[in-house]
């Protein structure tokens, strides 16, 4: 059933000083990469003034990506999430446009918090959705490893088993991650824990994509530079205690932002996800920024064309915000002359291992993708044509714009893969003014041919 209420301005306290995101991180993991380096710090703060009446200037962009960051872990349906959707709605307001929040309904794990103790260790943990969660108490028995070939059924245990790298950081009931679960708890297993492995060796959060209700048993993953000492334990059959708090709400709420501005011709929708594990600075604050400079943009140049802007929650869960959106609120495909999705992490430092550390590299994380539908493609094509890589891709997508695409609509969008992707240390710090200027700019170029070619 569709819901939705027009927005009410409201108004918020924004701590977005720059020199505050080493104390942004979350307590359940720490960092292996350094914070914004001062000097960049400095100066962005002495520039700032200069550049904000600039729509697309770095500064600003990367200003509300600090913003968006400041908020907290943004998952669907928490206050968090709320107090975003809040800010996005006034901020839309604030350039021009109408803007309205859209409520879907599902069902929500209200996570409190995870604990994971072996022999007496504290390792940091994170639930793996959908979690059972263990009650106030923890679970306790044996830590057992269990490699690709589990043994036949044992005594009840805590398994370690560990998740290859999937750059998709999703879960499915197909994909062999959760086999992994379900032969661990045919062999006996009472929970499990999941190493996570990648190139951050951070905690990884997945996506839980029609997933049971729940996990038959509590699962919790942890980060790749634990594997080893937890393999070490686990042979040794050291008692581990695992708990999950929390607890299901089948009602609960979240919310999509819907903003629209101009009188002129088909519309133009401009969409991006705005929900994730955690803080998401390079994953959904790139997207975000951009979005919110391509609104002032337009704002500023006066333009009657119609657009629509739609931030939608949900991406956890496969996109459930904007299949909410489609299904609920989206206009005709007929109705619409192009549609832009800004998928994840499309403008992000790239970072490598150095001596066994996670380090910045001074260089843009080149594997970003823009895909577009055929007749879109050659259209858009020069904007792009100064970014390394940046040509249309017709013959596949991923993400949120294969919703689109298979819908039927005329769309193009852009995605990256990044070495931070859905972990906790994806912080503000994982993009900059230098990189989200070039392709806001590019993305505005995109649209303005848009409207002259198809007008």
């Amino acid at each position: 059933m569709k819901q939705a209420h027009h927005y009410r301005r409201r108004r918020f306290m924004l701590a977005a000083g720059i020199s505050s995101l080493a104390s942004l991180m979350p307590t359940y993991a720490k960092p292996t990469s350094a914070v914004l380096p001062a000097e960049l710090s400095s100066k962005l703060i002495g520039a700032a003034n200069a550049q904000l009446t600039d729509d697309l200037s770095g500064v600003r962009l990367f200003n509300d990506v600090v913003k968006y960051v400041n908020f907290g872990e943004h998952r669907t349906g928490t206050k968090v999430d709320t107090e975003t959707a809040n800010w996005l709605a006034e901020a839309f307001m604030a350039s021009g446009c109408d803007a309205r929040l859209s409520a879907f309904t599902f069902r929500k794990f209200d996570f409190e918090s995870a604990d994971l103790s072996v022999g007496g260790e504290e390792i940091a943990c994170f639930p793996l959705w959908h979690p059972l969660p263990t009650g106030a108490a923890p679970l306790q028995a044996a830590l057992r490893l269990v490699d690709a070939t589990p043994p036949a059924k044992t005594t009840p245990h805590i398994a370690l088993i560990s998740f290859k790298f999937d750059v998709r950081a999703t879960i499915t009931p197909r994909m062999p991650s959760a086999r992994q679960i379900n032969d661990a708890i045919q062999g006996g297993a009472i929970a499990i824990v999941a190493v996570t492995e990648g190139p951050s060796d951070e905690i990884i959060g997945l996506n839980a994509i029609n997933l049971p209700r729940s996990w038959e048993v509590p699962v919790a993953v942890v980060a790749g530079r634990d594997k080893a000492r937890l393999e070490k334990m686990a042979i040794n059959g050291v008692t581990a205690k695992l708990r999950i708090v929390g607890k299901y709400i089948d009602d609960a709420k979240a919310n999509n932002v819907i903003a629209s501005r101009g009188t002129t011709g088909k519309t133009i929708v401009v969409s991006t996800p705005i929900s994730g594990w955690f803080r998401c600075g390079g994953e959904r604050g790139v997207g975000i920024a951009v979005m919110l400079g391509l609104a002032r943009w337009l704002n500023q140049q006066k333009s009657t064309q119609r657009y629509l802007f739609v931030a939608t929650s949900g991406h956890e869960f496969g996109g459930i915000g904007m299949k909410h959106y489609l299904k609920n609120d989206a206009l005709d495909k007929k109705e619409v002359m192009a549609w832009l999705h800004l998928g994840a992490g499309f403008a992000v430092w790239d970072w490598q291992k150095v001596n066994g550390k996670l380090t910045r590299m001074n260089t843009i994380e080149k594997r970003r993708y823009l895909m577009s539908t055929a007749e879109l493609a050659p259209i858009i094509a020069p904007a792009f044509s100064a970014l390394d890589g940046m040509k249309p891709i017709t013959d596949s997508s991923v993400g949120e714009i294969d919703l689109l695409l298979k819908a039927g609509y005329a769309a193009f969008g852009i995605v990256g893969a990044q070495q931070l992707h859905h972990t906790p240390i994806d912080l503000a710090n994982n993009t900059a003014p230098e990189i989200l200027e070039p392709i806001a700019r590019a993305l505005a170029q995109s649209l303005q041919a848009v409207e002259e070619k198809l007008q």
